[in-house]
């Protein structure tokens, strides 16, 4: 009896061990019938930059019920990172190596190289700082339209400058200067009517053609009658261009017929660029006119009035608007800015039937005194 309890303890045994081993330990029978043979990739290769991101898709090949699932990883996730989606990200300029495994048998992989590039740059916008002395004499809200001023110019020019440190300005300071800065005031010029104010470059960069930091000054007697007839902005960014060197850097481009620019009778503007604009609104002459009257302030330094009449850098001021338009916008980019005409306000060339004079501005031109080497 001992021995047949014996016999059946081993019988039962050993049926138990091979129902434990019957299945190989596969919980899955489909999967144990199936071979994965490969795994490819969306993409061949990859090009991001720095930030951006794409996504990648991996197929798993095989005979039978194969899983489709695969593993990702990067060689360098400095460089390029990747998610368990499969989507990679640039992180740094470089390269690096994503790979997709697969699951069911991680022998079986498909990789790719993504190569990263530093992000793109963002356009160092144009700047105009102005600055108001502690004792400028101009109220809050003719600040302001100096601060709009500025802030017009800058949408025209559309591309900042390389700084430059260590320049000493009028006021006694020492600053670095991003792209162009004013120094804005108000002082006793003359009494009413008389100048309204003087302005342009006091310093220029290496090179001469574009300034480093310039001056506008206004007479305090004239200030209020601008701003209770609404002038006052508009002049402002008149005088403002001529910090910028409309009418004050443009005098290589000038071609008058006496060997003075103020003793000229016919005085054209001949910058490719200006000139190109001024064609393209119905221009004729050989070049832009440019103002031969109205004496020292107002002759060689403006366009002429009595063609383009409210365009903002005439001589004179309207109440009816002064628009900044494409053709002043050609003479900044041949002085060397980078311009955006699409930021021009609307303007056609006048009727000559239509002409009238509009109120002379009455002011004094700052011609540079220096030149600054950055």
């Amino acid at each position: 009896m001992q021995n047949a309890k014996n016999a059946f303890g081993l019988a039962l045994v050993l049926t138990l061990g091979l129902v434990a081993c019957g299945t190989g330990g596969n919980d899955n029978p489909s999967l144990a019938q199936s071979t994965v043979t490969g795994v490819t990739l969306s993409s061949g290769s990859l090009n991001l930059s720095s930030g951006s991101s794409q996504t990648l898709t991996a197929s798993v090949q095989g005979s039978g019920s194969v899983n489709p699932a695969v593993t990702w990883s990067s060689s360098n996730p400095g460089v390029a990172a990747v998610d368990g989606g499969g989507r990679v990200t640039g992180v740094a300029a470089g390269s690096a190596t994503i790979t997709a495994a697969s699951v069911q048998d991680p022998g079986k992989k498909a990789s790719l190289t993504a190569t990263v590039t530093g992000a793109a740059t963002t356009a160092d916008p144009f700047n105009i700082t102005v600055i108001f002395p502690a004792d400028s004499k101009l109220t809050s809200a003719q600040k302001a339209a100096f601060t709009s001023a500025a802030a017009r110019w800058s949408q025209v020019i559309s591309a900042g400058l390389p700084d430059v440190p260590n320049v000493r300005i009028s006021t006694g300071e020492t600053v670095t200067v991003d792209d162009v800065l004013i120094v804005a005031s108000g002082i006793s010029i003359d009494g009413p009517g008389e100048v309204l104010g003087q302005a342009g470059p006091r310093q220029v960069r290496s090179g001469g053609t574009l300034p480093l930091w310039g001056e506008m000054e206004f007479d305090t007697a004239d200030l209020a009658s601008m701003e209770a007839s609404g002038t006052l902005q508009g002049v402002i960014l008149h005088e403002m261009g001529h910090v910028l060197g409309i009418g004050t850097l443009w005098d290589r481009f000038l071609n008058a017929n006496a060997p003075i620019c103020t003793d000229a009778t016919r005085v054209q503007y001949g910058g490719a660029a200006a000139l190109r604009e001024y064609r393209n609104l119905g221009g004729q002459a050989a070049g832009v006119p440019v103002e031969d009257q109205y004496g020292e302030g107002t002759q060689c330094s403006h366009w002429k009035e009595s063609v383009f009449q409210r365009e903002l850098m005439t001589g004179f001021t309207s109440r009816s608007g002064m628009p900044l338009s494409r053709i002043t916008l050609g003479a900044l980019a041949d002085l060397g800015y980078t311009v955006n005409y699409a930021a021009a306000d609307p303007y056609t060339i006048p009727n000559v039937s239509a002409q009238t004079l509009g109120t002379p501005i009455r002011e004094r031109l700052i011609t540079p005194d220096g030149i600054i080497n950055p």
